[in-house]
């Protein structure tokens, strides 16, 4: 769950002043909108039906937060789904104000992350209009696969994280692109 939190912050590049870091939504906030689609029940629309056939068990949602501004039509899901066999599925999708968000932003990290070769797998990563990169590591002992992509506006990260050597990379960049995917459709009026 450590890396999802990196991703959010990483790719939102930290809270604002306005933002509700726990993603509870003000009781007085009318769920229209950006605020109706990036609220945590965004996080049971997703089909998660390639990530439990990889996990071979059932999954759950762990953890969903949420953050929207009315104001600026931006904002911000993260769903944590755990399977019963230990594998994890994060998503993240964060949408801003700046038409070339998702390609700055994916720009900037790639670089940080291509910064230890030694350490970081990074492919690119392009499919049906989304376009960005493939980070497979060991992080704290654990497998991680994670796509970092987007279009315009809109940028989603997904992560897989297991015991190393539950998953094969082409595994993981299928369902990890499935869900991007996915959320490109579910969210595309803010890309």
């Amino acid at each position: 769950m450590a890396i999802a939190a990196l991703a959010v912050l990483h790719l939102r590049g930290g809270f604002s002043d306005s933002e509700r870091p726990n993603g509870t939504e003000s009781p007085s906030e009318a769920a229209t909108g950006v605020a109706a689609d990036f609220a945590k029940t965004a996080c049971d629309d997703f089909d998660l039906a390639g990530f439990e056939a990889l996990a071979a068990s059932a999954a759950e949602l762990d953890t969903a937060t949420a953050q929207a501004d009315p104001d600026t039509e931006t904002g911000v899901l993260h769903c944590v789904y755990r399977s019963g066999s230990g594998m994890d599925l994060s998503l993240t999708v964060v949408s801003e104000t700046a038409a070339d968000y998702a390609e700055r932003t994916t720009d900037q990290s790639r670089r940080t992350w291509e910064g230890d070769p030694d350490t970081y797998t990074i492919e690119d990563f392009d499919s049906g209009g989304l376009s960005g990169y493939t980070n497979a590591h060991l992080w704290d002992s654990r497998q991680v696969f994670l796509l970092s992509a987007g279009a315009g506006r809109l940028l989603m990260s997904v992560g897989l994280t297991a015991e190393p050597g539950e998953f094969e990379t082409a595994d993981a960049l299928a369902v990890t692109g499935t869900m991007a995917a996915q959320a490109h459709e579910r969210f595309a009026a803010y890309d």
